[in-house]
């Protein structure tokens, strides 16, 4: 049997794990040459200030709770606290991830990417195999995918990573249970489709199901199995998918039903990598094989180039060859011009992703087609396709530059010795040598300039870890607002989930709608940092800021007195200053009387008249079941000026998914907690269940009767546990399935 044709045994357990070792070595060669060389400086820019302000705190915080026992479904730590598992982004359930559990965050980063990228090659080379090519050409293609300017892309973005990974897989699943019928291999690609969808980044699964779903349509349409056994195949994986990922997908909906853009979450995304701004770009893409400060996406090695126009000789994979060509010319030039098109809005730019997979697969065809010796060596098929090879080498060495021609000359000799000789034992050395040399082209290509927390570890916070202390001291029982730059990697606004800081602010992280018009009041340009112009700084007390720290220059407000909030220069360090707000109301308190208000936007105009005493009053939304027991329990509403305000409030237990607070109140009124109201949360007073009121536009409040209470708030949402149980019950289902389907083939199977 020739090593390239398709074979009976596709999957031989030998070949596979000879390939398996090789990707094991090569992924943490390849990831440890992506950091800053020797005598180079990294560049600062947004590419890669997302792994320091937003991966790797969110990652950090989540696995560490996880390391304790609890699964974080509420983050306490920025925005007055937000929902923390309905972000698919921190990928607490991908299975990938579970690296973060095992060494530190700075660590799990880099050996994430090595789990990754050896994934990434290995899964490609079985989906390669299910086309029926050779092992040898199944791992060029497998490099081609794994390291090639698109994975150096990704290394700065843990959360693509994993979907990268399961994609081959998925496909591999789909050819698979086309050309066999097999349910079992419909249930793997179920499973597989679910796995890529759980805790990854929604841009980049979104981007893979551009290739994966029309990939299924085409082996619906044209595979060998009855056409009902594989529709009903293709439904069945679609229906595991949805079940299995329900646990993701149920809370995650819920979430982004609730944000003020649920397209943010597909919003615009600062890839590591160097993009061609116009079409005629795309080619110099594809040619640029000198490193840069950035990777290039488009440049998937030089014998890449060469070996895609032979797949199309593959005759018992034509099919596919057409569709992967006509796929990455579809997704190249889109993720090319992705910053132009719709505005910017939609970051189309990781369609280079799916179009790296599809040229993967073209140079996996292709040399499978180069090296195939064939029984008649004097067969055009066997001479055509290196001839063709040769002639694309040299006319594409008189136009490339020199470390192009540089890599062109030992790829043309291999093809060069290939043609003389023509002989199997031949082919399968020249195509070892091709992978050898497309591997070094690659490693030498994909140098990165920028940082990374494996090589630079930002878990201590030498610089200012006395300043945080005091902040932290100074803030009580109130909170932090942080105001810094997304690429200051030792302040940033996402600090609280790392040193632990308790924030109003935070930093790339979506809003609801009454957020995000809270913060334009706050904010010039973006959320989460306080503009000295802001146009009601007075929502800082109602959020409870005690503490702001201001990075670089000294932060000067413009009349916030007359506005209702003191800011006092408390301390200051290279780089860093901090203010005390003496205004800032607690983090929890009692009010006698309240207004009822609809509307955001109503809300913030009486916060912001003068006149109106967030002490004594408070702003409650009327359409709520609980502003009627507010009503009965004291029905005077707002309350008059010399109105006695001595109820004391003591928080005794706080954690991120229960708050116990003791009240003393001297007469019926509103017992408020400045964190963030959210459906998911239940309370309960003296025991007893009692809906939540919306207080004062973003909190909670819960009206309470005179004398002494005991509130208990609990994070409970719905959506979770019906995910989970949606989840859980499939899982049972299929486990159950597989164990009697085992059980009763050893029933049937001769003693």
């Amino acid at each position: 049997m020739s090593p390239f044709s398709e074979g009976q045994n596709r999957y031989a357990l030998m070949p596979l794990f000879l390939a398996g070792v090789l990707f094991v070595l090569l992924a943490p060669l390849f990831w440890l040459n992506s950091g800053v060389p020797e005598g180079a400086h990294a560049v600062g820019g947004s590419e890669y200030s997302g792994l320091y302000d937003c991966v790797f705190p969110i990652f950090r915080y989540g696995f560490t709770r996880l390391q304790e026992g609890e699964l974080s479904l509420w983050n306490p730590m920025q925005w007055c606290g937000t929902p923390y598992f309905a972000n698919p982004a921190t990928g607490l359930i991908q299975p990938l991830n579970v690296v973060f559990l095992l060494v530190k965050t700075e660590q799990a980063l880099a050996v994430q990417g090595f789990l990754s990228m050896f994934l990434m090659g290995l899964f490609f080379a079985l989906f390669a195999r299910a086309l029926g090519t050779g092992y040898v050409p199944a791992v060029i293609g497998g490099i081609v995918y794994a390291f090639g300017g698109t994975a150096a892309t990704a290394l700065a973005h843990p959360e693509i990573l994993p979907v990268l990974a399961w994609t081959p897989l998925a496909l591999w699943a789909i050819r698979e249970f086309s050309r066999t019928g097999h349910y079992g291999i419909a249930v793997i690609g179920g499973i597989i489709l679910a796995l890529m969808a759980v805790g990854c980044a929604v841009q980049a699964f979104a981007a893979m199901l551009c290739i994966v779903v029309p990939y299924a349509l085409l082996r619906m349409l044209a595979g060998n199995a009855p056409f009902f056994r594989r529709t009903a195949g293709f439904l069945l994986m679609l229906v595991i998918a949805l079940l299995v990922s329900a646990l993701q997908w149920a809370p995650s909906l819920s979430w982004l039903i609730q944000l003020d853009n649920p397209l943010s979450v597909l919003g615009p995304y600062d890839l590591a990598g160097i993009f061609p701004s116009k079409l005629r770009e795309i080619p110099f893409q594809c040619l640029a094989a000198t490193p840069d400060v950035l990777p290039r996406p488009g440049y998937l090695g030089t014998a890449t180039l060469l070996l895609i126009p032979l797949a199309l000789f593959q005759r018992h994979a034509r099919l596919e060859a057409l569709f992967f060509l006509l796929a990455s010319a579809l997704l190249f030039p889109a993720a090319a011009l992705g910053h132009s098109l719709w505005g910017g809005r939609l970051p189309l730019e990781v369609l280079v992703f799916p179009a790296a997979l599809a040229v993967a697969v073209l140079a996996a065809l292709g040399a499978n087609r180069l090296f195939a010796a064939g029984r008649d060596t004097l067969s055009p098929l066997v001479w055509i396709p290196p001839m063709i090879v040769l002639a694309l080498a040299a006319g594409l060495f008189i136009a490339a530059s020199a470390p192009m021609r540089g890599r062109l000359i030992p790829f043309a000799a291999v093809v060069f010795l290939f043609l003389l000789l023509r002989l199997r034992p031949v082919g399968v050395f020249c195509a070892l040598l091709t992978a050898s040399l497309l591997f070094i082209d690659l490693y030498a290509a994909g140098v990165r300039y920028y940082p990374h927390p494996f090589a630079e570890p930002i878990t201590e916070f030498a610089d200012h870890a006395r300043l945080y202390q005091a902040a932290q001291e100074q803030s009580l029982d109130g909170r932090i607002l942080m105001n810094t730059h997304p690429s200051d990697k030792k302040f940033t606004a996402n600090l609280g989930l790392l040193a632990p800081l308790r924030s109003a602010g935070g930093s790339r992280w979506p809003l609801t709608r009454d957020q995000a018009r809270w913060w334009a009041m706050l904010s010039d340009e973006k959320a989460g940092e306080v503009s000295p112009r802001a146009a009601q700084p007075e929502l800082l007390n109602y959020m409870a800021v005690r503490v702001l720290l201001a990075a670089a220059e000294p932060f000067v407000p413009e009349g916030w007195e007359t506005r209702g909030v003191r800011l006092r220069p408390a301390r200051s360090e290279t780089g860093l200053n901090m203010y005390l707000n003496e205004t800032a109301l607690p983090r929890c308190y009692w009010t006698p009387g309240w207004r009822a208000v609809s509307g955001i936007e109503e809300v913030l105009k009486v916060l912001g008249d003068p006149g109106f005493d967030g002490r004594r009053n408070s702003i409650v939304e009327p359409n709520s079941p609980a502003f009627a027991q507010l009503a009965m329990l004291a029905p005077n509403g707002a309350a008059a000026a010399d109105a006695p305000n001595n109820g004391v409030c003591t928080i005794r237990e706080d954690t991120p998914g229960r708050v116990v607070v003791r009240v003393e109140a001297p007469q019926a009124g509103l017992t408020i907690l400045a964190d963030t109201y959210d459906p998911g949360w239940i309370a309960t007073l003296n025991g007893k269940p009692v809906p939540i009121l919306k207080v004062n536009g973003l909190f909670r409040g819960i009206a309470t009767p005179a004398g002494g209470s005991t509130i208990v708030f609990v994070y409970r949402p719905l959506t979770f546990w019906f995910g989970l149980a949606l989840s859980l019950a499939a899982l049972a289902t299929l486990t159950l399935m597989g164990v009697g389907m085992l059980f009763r083939r050893r029933q049937l199977s001769p003693n």
